[in-house]
């Protein structure tokens, strides 16, 4: 089981899934929330671990392109001692997710999920984002979109191949 979860405040400060949120983003480059990445019932990325969500968005989406092309990728939390390491195993059929604090090499998180559940999943969620955060910052998302298409035509020519 593999669930992800976009997030962003609201006005009273708290985390709002964003599939809720209804108040009017007025600043257009950094906006903060979270991402929540939950396999077989465990966080592996946190929504407590807020940060600019536009930014996190991009990199999970370029991380999971490289994924879907057979290599290992690995993204930072902006401002944050934290990496976010997708590693491919089994021949491509599972992905070792590891959440690891840079500082100290010390792994905070780490679960296998299924290659083809988590990287469906985030393109998913990657669509709920852009579609609500464009919304609301209209310039925002073109370079994820393309990525996403990539990542679904990638997804494609796997399952043909078999």
């Amino acid at each position: 089981m593999v669930s992800i979860t976009t997030y962003l405040f609201d006005g009273k400060g708290d985390l709002v899934p964003i599939e809720r949120f209804s108040e009017r983003i007025h600043k257009t480059e950094d906006v903060s929330g979270a991402i929540e990445l939950i396999v077989d019932h465990k966080p592996v990325l946190r929504k407590e671990y807020d940060n600019y969500i536009n930014y996190m968005w991009r990199d999970l989406i370029s991380a999971t392109l490289l994924l879907a092309r057979g290599q290992k990728a690995e993204f930072w939390y902006t401002g944050l001692p934290l990496t976010v390491t997708f590693e491919p195993m089994r021949a491509a059929k599972d992905v070792l997710i590891t959440l690891t604090v840079l500082r100290y090499d010390r792994k905070l998180a780490r679960a296998r999920a299924d290659f083809r559940e988590l990287t469906h999943n985030i393109v998913t969620a990657g669509y709920i984002y852009c579609e609500h955060i464009m919304k609301f910052i209209p310039h925002r998302c073109v370079q994820e979109l393309h990525d996403l298409g990539e990542i679904d035509a990638e997804l494609h020519r796997r399952a043909r191949r078999g």
